[in-house]
């Protein structure tokens, strides 16, 4: 996607401390310490594959069973390929690499080309439609968003694979929570034979505790493919708009901005309603108008 580049301002001499300052950037989204969803995401598709192999693919008939675990184990290899893929691919601008140009003595006397910007933090040149990720610590090419469960920044040169990831994500995790929500009805109504398939495969005598398991996995896969369908939304709304997901951010900011400035309330639908339930609208005075009453001003001219 050619996302819009991010507005520059004019950068400040920088000081001796900063010149100082060693850059480390993160060379791919494996690099030590790793984020916190990224260790959860991964966690995730460990606990969902081991919870087909054991609670789903036992009890489907045969030979659906070999149909729909060739089709859930060919998908979760192309996940899991997809996700390593898109953490270690390489999503910073050309120059990072390059050769440090910029000292607090030659700032002034550095020529920047046309296309190009003077990043402080690379301490090197690079090309205009970048940013500079914080956490990376690198100036991306292209920069879309920081993706947390990646721990890696989504780029132009990771687009593509990041948003077949997500597809592919959304796909195994609708196509696991149906096979679910299969089973827990089957085995609704046909408990007799369910307490039979638990007893002969797991050892356990209440076919109860097999339900609730599967329910509550079906329920979970259904909340989540949910979230990840609106994230494949949104990016195919940012296609067919040409914007990145920053440069919707820029926008957003910007239209709060400007909503606040003509004293508009920016909350949300949900935050409007959440105030509504457990706030009480103070009570009105005599004679005094809503601005009155929010700023505590009742003084007349």
């Amino acid at each position: 996607m050619p996302p819009h580049p991010p507005s520059q301002t004019e950068p400040s001499v920088p000081t001796e401390e900063e010149d100082d300052d060693i850059v480390r950037p993160r060379q791919h989204g494996f690099d030590w310490p790793l984020e916190r969803s990224q260790i959860i995401a991964w966690a995730n598709i460990l606990f969902l594959f081991v919870m087909f192999w054991t609670l789903h693919a036992p009890f489907l008939p045969y030979p659906a069973s070999v149909v729909l675990s060739a089709i859930f184990a060919a998908t979760s290899i192309a996940v899991v390929c997809l996700k390593a893929s898109s953490s270690l691919m390489q999503t910073a601008d050309d120059g990072v690499a390059g050769e440090l140009v910029y000292t607090p003595k030659n700032f002034l006397n550095i020529v920047v080309p046309e296309g190009k910007i003077l990043c402080m933090y690379c301490k090197t040149i690079v090309s205009e439609n970048c940013k500079h990720c914080r956490t990376c610590d690198k100036c991306i090419e292209g920069f879309d968003h920081h993706c947390m469960w990646l721990g890696a920044c989504v780029g132009v040169k990771t687009y593509r694979v990041f948003f077949v990831f997500t597809v592919t994500t959304l796909f195994l995790m609708t196509f696991q929570a149906a096979i679910g929500w299969y089973l827990f009805a089957a085995s609704v109504m046909d408990l007799e034979l369910y307490e039979l398939k638990v007893r002969r495969i797991h050892n356990v005598t209440n076919a109860t505790v097999y339900q609730v398991f599967v329910f509550l996995i079906a329920l979970y896969e259904t909340c989540g493919a949910t979230a990840l369908g609106n994230l494949v939304m949104f990016h195919i709304y940012l296609k067919i708009s040409d914007q990145s997901t920053y440069a919707w951010i820029l926008k957003r900011r910007e239209e709060k901005r400007l909503a606040e400035a003509r004293g508009e309330d920016t909350r949300s639908t949900t935050r409007k309603i959440i105030h509504c339930i457990t706030c009480h609208k103070p009570a009105s005075r005599p004679g005094g108008t809503e601005i009155e009453e929010q700023t505590g001003n009742t003084s007349k001219p």
